[in-house]
């Protein structure tokens, strides 16, 4: 069948502006003045409804999009102040209410937003508000004329953009400490012996000190050449030995404890030293090591997502005030990875955080599956959408000036 020349002009336009949409190859070019037969035209339309029909797949998957698709739209929800006031992924913030000046005239602004207290590690820190509240900046605005302010905050100019990230981390935990092994392998010489007395006046409360020396200083000083651990209230009686006083376990010879290793000063050779003390030795080696179990040396790489929403707000053509908000995805899904602590660590969980890579190493590539790292698309924009919702609880006035 031949089509007519109107019907050839509709069907090649619109096979340009298809093709032009999806940059779909079809298998038949036309032009001008060429003769269109209907089986090309239907060959083409099979073509591009299979094309169509991926490119929905891609669209429904989030696969293959090259920039984010949210947009935010103010609805303002005005809370009372106070704390805990709402939730969001998982996290309480508080509403909190501050007054901030203009640059411009001193004028001032009431500013009310959600803020997540940070309580710190205290028992009875939330009880006794033991708290660290997240709060604006308010800047002088220069230099940022050629800023777009395209959204709005609470009836003002906005800039809201988002970040997400993946981040990875290669680095060393505790790197003045020793490792595990290191620490077995210590050679214990000096032995210091302190008693005190209990209620009834006797001596057999023991505080010992050991030292070795140590093979990862952090500098030349004698004080860092030395590893020492500390061990108080052991159960020891002093027995015949001096009230206080010091062992050399490789010679074997006890001294004065304010003349280690003056061989003038060796007070005797105590030979039953190493059997009478032997437990309460053992005893405060093993128990500082249990107390370093997440205080080792370690090498530990380890790759993590976050989330972060950010508001700039021009409060008069002087004035901006900003505010952030960050989400960890493992704290709200289980299955995403979380950043590691570096310091400090408490808990079997941080530090077994990441993976542990060998001294030299510099190939991470199959350490961690990274298909559990990164959220997928549609997950993520649910996260950045919830966050959004943060804004919608900003609630700014104008007052007069003071």
């Amino acid at each position: 069948m031949i089509l007519s020349i109107e019907m050839r002009y509709l069907s090649a336009a619109f096979l340009f502006l298809v093709s032009g949409a999806i940059q779909a190859d079809v298998p038949y070019v036309f032009q001008e003045g060429d003769t269109i037969r209907a089986n090309e035209i239907n060959e083409n339309f099979r073509h591009l409804d299979t094309e169509v029909g991926t490119l929905s797949d891609d669209v429904e998957s989030g696969a293959n999009s090259e920039g984010p698709d949210e947009d935010y739209t103010y609805s303002q929800k005005n809370l009372t102040v106070g704390r805990d006031k709402l939730t969001v992924l998982g996290h309480s913030y508080d509403i909190v209410e501050i007054d901030t000046l203009s640059f411009k005239d001193h004028d001032v602004f009431s500013v009310k937003f959600p803020s997540k207290g940070d309580y710190g590690s205290y028992l009875n820190a939330k009880s006794l508000d033991s708290v660290s509240l997240s709060m604006p900046v308010t800047r002088e605005r220069r230099y940022d004329d050629k800023l777009g302010y395209s959204d709005r905050i609470s009836g003002y100019p906005a800039r809201v953009s988002v970040s997400v990230n993946q981040y990875h981390s290669a680095r060393t935990i505790n790197g003045g400490e020793v490792t595990e092994s290191e620490y077995d392998d210590l050679a214990w010489e000096k032995h210091e012996f302190y008693w005190s007395t209990d209620d009834d006046g006797v001596y057999n409360q023991l505080r010992l000190y050991i030292t070795a020396t140590n093979p990862n200083p952090r500098d030349a000083s004698e004080y860092y050449q030395n590893y020492t651990i500390r061990c108080e209230g052991l159960d020891q009686a002093r027995g015949d030995f001096p009230r206080s006083f010091s062992w050399n376990a490789a010679t074997n010879q006890a001294f004065d404890y304010y003349d280690y290793g003056d061989a003038d000063e060796i007070l005797t050779e105590i030979p039953d030293v190493n059997s009478s003390l032997s437990t309460a030795i053992a005893a405060c080696i093993a128990d500082a090591k249990a107390e370093k179990q997440y205080e080792w040396r370690k090498r530990v790489y380890n790759t993590y997502m976050t989330i972060g929403v950010s508001a700039q707000i021009l409060l008069d053509d002087a004035t901006t005030t900003s505010f952030g908000f960050s989400f960890d995805s493992a704290d709200y899904e289980a299955d995403l990875r979380k950043s590691c602590r570096t310091y400090y660590l408490e808990t079997e969980d941080e530090w077994n955080c990441g993976a542990e890579f060998a001294a030299l190493q510099r190939d991470f590539s199959t350490l961690i599956d990274q298909q559990g790292t990164l959220a997928r698309k549609p997950r993520r924009e649910e996260f950045v959408q919830e966050l959004f919702t943060l804004f919608d609880h900003i609630v700014i006035s104008e007052t007069a000036e003071n």
